[in-house]
């Protein structure tokens, strides 16, 4: 369950908000495990998903999350991210000591837990989401036990030329643990002009 420490997630968000912002700067939109900003509001109303979501709600105490997350030297992090992945394998000791490193660096672990305060924003909350113009493509491992597939089903009401790729048995770190997939569906998505979908 690698929650906090999910900078992907963070940066898929803010490429949501920057290509309805800014369509003009963008020639395609590639988002990796994120839904749709509107699909995921929609996610948290039902059971299933606020389960999946619980260290949200967790996140927005003050203190707490990062004392937890800081104790018995960042264990939480190996934990989270080896214990969501299928492939434990793709994440290296090395990997690991990367990410407790690039926590432990001064504000770092606020901001990341911040992000997540900041999701219940009333203007996060309640925005109205337009068609979206920008060619967009989503991969999305199968087996995210964060965030469900389901909150993939319906992007196209909010994307105008909209793809997806499932990948099986494969986490929500899909570009750690199928990245040669990965990277051969951005490849093909930047190169061709032609649109499709994977079911």
């Amino acid at each position: 369950m690698g929650w906090c420490v999910d900078a992907k997630r963070l940066v898929s968000d803010i490429a949501w908000s920057f290509a309805y912002a800014y369509p003009e700067m963008l020639e395609k939109l590639i988002i990796l495990n994120l839904p749709h900003p509107a699909k995921f509001a929609a996610g948290l109303l039902t059971l299933q998903q606020l389960l999946r979501s619980w260290y949200i709600f967790f996140f927005q105490l003050p203190f707490l999350p990062e004392l937890f997350i800081k104790s018995k030297n960042y264990q939480f992090l190996e934990t989270a991210i080896k214990g969501m992945a299928v492939d434990k394998s793709a994440f290296t000791p090395a990997n690991i000591d990367a990410y407790k490193d690039a926590a432990s660096k001064p504000g770092a672990l606020n901001a990341m837990v911040n992000y997540y305060r900041n999701i219940f924003k009333p203007k996060s909350v309640s925005r109205t989401w337009r068609l979206l113009e920008v060619p967009t493509m989503m991969i999305w491992g199968e087996n995210d036990t964060a965030l469900g597939k389901e909150l993939t089903y319906g992007t196209e009401k909010y994307v105008k030329d909209f793809q997806i790729h499932y990948i099986p048995n494969c986490s929500h770190w899909i570009q750690q643990e199928q990245p040669a997939l990965v990277n051969q569906y951005i490849w093909n998505f930047l190169s061709k002009e032609k649109t499709y979908s994977d079911s």
